[in-house]
């Protein structure tokens, strides 16, 4: 299911990206944000404090502070097991301003939708300075989000150009691995289907053992199969219900792969940090 995040947080046509401060808690601005998602628009992530996991397709990327790492539109990505201390800037850019703002052979490079090559990965490591002046015009331009959306398109176009500048101009990696085929196919799979496919069927399915799978997804992704089982249907329940006034709650958890409510409750409070009650009292404050 394709997230429409722009138009799911109506976010007027006339505003050409957005800016977000994330930690291991969620995303401060926009509410009910899953961590497994993909949009219809560009998105930076800029670490600045802590570590993290992210995963891109048959890529693992261990990100530090000071990384950079772009995704292109509608390709999945998925934040696995950040610290406590982990905060992150997140710019969501409309691809007419992708293009508008960079050269053409840049902006074709971090809009395509396939995978990046191998050798031209779209994540970098800056040095302490840069990464410092960079945060810096991250704060400004999300201090400036009420003014009028000409000058905040121009902020966020600027920004967006820093960014690729600073990208650009290093060759330092944070530490990355493809992830074994028969893992990128478990992934696949359970992003897709996690309600459904039992792990006899998974295993068949990827080609590998049961007992072997389930070693090696752990030793590469970080988590179970189970664990990550269980983030996929939550994120599916968080799109599933989106601001709640289509959906019951119980409805939505069982559609999204859970077998029960009470197996919901737990591993949703687990995950959030708050129960399911919480989070659709939160929708309805706004």
């Amino acid at each position: 299911m394709i997230r429409e995040s722009f138009a799911r947080w109506q976010i007027p046509a006339e505003v050409e990206g957005i800016v977000l401060l994330g930690t291991s808690g969620g995303q401060h601005g926009r509410s009910g944000a899953a961590e497994r998602h993909h949009h219809a628009e560009l998105e930076l992530h800029f670490v600045t404090h802590g570590r993290g996991v992210f995963l891109l397709g048959e890529r693992r990327v261990e990100a530090e502070p000071g990384t950079l790492l772009w995704v292109a539109p509608y390709r999945d990505h998925t934040v696995l097991d950040p610290s406590a201390d982990f905060r992150r800037w997140m710019l969501l850019a409309r691809p007419r301003l992708v293009r508008r703002v960079l050269p053409p052979a840049d902006a074709r490079l971090l809009l395509a939708q396939r995978a990046a090559r191998e050798d031209a990965p779209l994540w970098r490591t800056l040095p302490p300075h840069q990464a410092r002046a960079l945060a810096a015009k991250f704060a400004e331009t999300r201090s400036g989000e009420r003014e009028h959306f000409a000058v905040y398109n121009a902020t966020i176009g600027y920004v967006l150009a820093r960014a690729f500048k600073a990208f650009s101009a290093t060759d330092m990696l944070p530490s990355w691995s493809v992830l074994h085929p028969a893992v990128a196919e478990a992934v696949r799979v359970l992003r897709d289907d996690a309600g459904n496919v039992g792990r006899a069927e998974l295993a068949r399915r990827c080609g590998a053992s049961e007992w072997h799978l389930s070693k090696l997804f752990h030793a590469q992704v970080g988590v179970s199969l189970v664990e990550f089982r269980n983030r996929c249907r939550l994120d599916r329940f968080l799109e599933l219900y989106g601001d709640g006034s289509r959906v019951k709650m119980t409805t939505a958890a069982l559609d999204a792969g859970f077998g029960s409510y009470p197996q919901f409750h737990r591993v949703f409070r687990a995950r959030m940090g708050y129960a399911p009650a919480e989070h659709a009292r939160r929708l309805r404050a706004g």
